[in-house]
Order: structure tokens, then sequence, then C-alpha cells
């Protein structure tokens, strides 16, 4: 189903049309560039917003830095209605959507796949999340990896740490073991450990996870073992056809200014407005759109069934 025919997105944007004519979304949510986003963030003036934590981390990076930590955010599992769970935290299955690849023009093709062997290896990992030993991180008396309250802070409020350090500035496109997961001297892989979490949280995480009776912030959201692994991996990792591509790049050009006008319009045009949305996208080909996505997503899963 393309997004926007859910009854339940038709209710997000009602709710967000209300939200615009009562002046509590920002008014400029359509027009403003991405740096003026951040710059809102940063300014500690966004009570809430709706995205990614990677998409907006630099910007609660220079917060910290000015101590403004109440300022920050803590996800919440928010879902249109209590049936529905919130599936952050649920495991997608194997995303092979996206790889390495060495250019035809590359002069030395053996150091390019030496460098990524490398990468892969158990030092090379551990120097791309942690660093150098003595310098990002030290070792306790059992040998596990641990990092100071500085280099905490460092990483934490420095939005070119990672170029500055190196320090996970190879997280991405290259293969990388995910957080939790231990190496053979019993250290996890990545700085990311429940301990650490923990031991690293401001006073304003701190006081959250208190108020709300949990160990970490993510304790809000239903966890991963409450949900059935897909028999299909997530859509945006899919190989789909050029032609699936070209109708999907028009159905979006039609919903992105559609919505702006259900959003910014009165409240009793909603519904009217949203129709027509929907009746645009039909003449541009979302039900096409939506039989081969459906085609793609049957050929998947049969081969796991």
């Amino acid at each position: 189903m393309y997004k926007f025919r859910s009854e339940k997105e038709r209710e997000y944007f009602r709710w967000m049309c209300r939200m615009f004519n009562e002046g509590i979304l920002d008014p400029e949510f359509a027009t403003q560039t991405h740096e003026d986003y951040i710059a809102k963030i940063a300014s500690g003036r966004v009570v809430a917003l709706f995205d990614s934590d990677w998409d907006y981390q630099d910007a609660e990076k220079v917060l910290k830095a000015d101590g403004k930590y109440g300022s920050t955010y803590a996800g919440l599992p928010l879902t249109m209605d209590k049936d529905t769970k919130c599936a952050a935290l649920m495991y997608q299955g194997l995303t092979t959507g996206t790889g390495v690849g060495i250019t035809a023009s590359c002069k030395d093709p053996v150091a390019a796949i030496k460098f990524i062997d490398y990468i892969c290896s158990d030092e090379g990992q551990v120097l791309n999340k942690w660093g150098i030993e003595g310098v990002n991180y030290l070792l306790d008396e059992e040998g596990h990896r641990y990092r100071t309250e500085e280099e905490v802070k460092y990483a934490s409020e420095d939005t070119d740490y990672q170029k500055k350090t190196g320090v996970g500035f190879h997280n991405y496109p290259y293969p990388t073991y995910g957080d939790g997961i231990l190496d053979p001297g019993g250290s996890t892989y990545t700085t990311t450990s429940k301990e650490a979490v923990m031991k690293e949280y401001n006073e304003e995480e701190k006081a959250a996870c208190e108020a709300w009776g949990v160990e970490l912030l993510v304790d809000m959201f239903p966890q991963a073992d409450e949900f059935e692994t897909p028999d299909y991996p997530p859509l945006w990792a899919l190989v789909k056809p050029m032609e699936f591509d070209e109708i999907a790049d028009k159905l979006d050009e039609v919903s992105w200014s559609s919505l702006i006008t259900c959003i910014t319009g009165s409240e009793a045009d909603f519904d009217a407005n949203y129709d027509a949305m929907l009746a645009e996208l039909e003449k541009t080909g979302m039900s096409e759109a939506e039989q081969m996505l459906n085609d793609i997503i049957a050929e998947k899963a049969a081969l796991v069934q």
C-alpha cells in the first residue's frame, strides 16, 4: 500500500493540520532548509520533533556543548492508537541493499581489498569503533575497553569528532558489528553497551529514566523480541525495477505538494484536500506501483517460506 493511502496516515496529517492551525507546528516546516531546521533545534527552541536521531544529532551536540541538556530529546513510542505497537526496535532481517564497490580505474585493487579485509577484522573493527588505545580509550583491570568522561564529552559534543579522530568515520558503508556484540576478549565491538550507556547518561537522561522507572531510555519502547521477523527485508533495501522508481518519484512529487495544502488549509477542508490528493495519485500510477511492489515482496517471501 502506498503510504498515503493508509487511513492512519490520513489521521496523522489531519492532526498536523490541526497543529498548524493552532500555531503549534512550525509555520516554516515546508520551506526551511535542513540547515535552518538544525539551527532551530540547536537554539533550544524546538519543543518536540518527529525524526530519526541520526538526522538531528549534530544539533543535540551543540545543545550539550552549551549545557542545555534539558533541551535535548528522548524518544517516545507514540502510535496512532493503543492497538499499534511502535516498531522502532523491531529486527527487520538482513539488509543487503547497499555495499562496497571498487572502481575499474582503481590503481591498486589488491590494496583496496586488503583495506576492506582489515576493516572487517577484529583489530579494524576496534580501531574504527573505539579509536587508539591510550588516546581514545583505556583498558580496565579485566582488559575491557572504556572511555574517559572527557572522551565521552568530546564525542557527544563536537560535531566534527569523527573527522578529527577517525573514530566511527568508516562506519558506512563498510561491514560492521552491531551494538552489544562481544569480541573474543569480552568487550563490545562498539562503544554502545548497556553499561556504557547508563554510565554516560547526563543528569537529564538519568532523571528521565528514574521518573519513567526504566534503566535505559529505549526500555520505553516495545522490545525486539515482541515482534516477528518479516519474511522479506526492509522495502528501502530492495532492488526495484526502474519502472517502479519512476512512478514512485512522481507519486512523491504529487504527495509532497498536496500534503502541504492539506496541512496548511483549514480543518474543514482537510478531507476534501486529502481526497483530491488520492485521486491525483491514482492518476499518477499508485495502484500500478503497489502491484509491482507486492509482486517483488511475494517473490522474496517465497524464498523464505
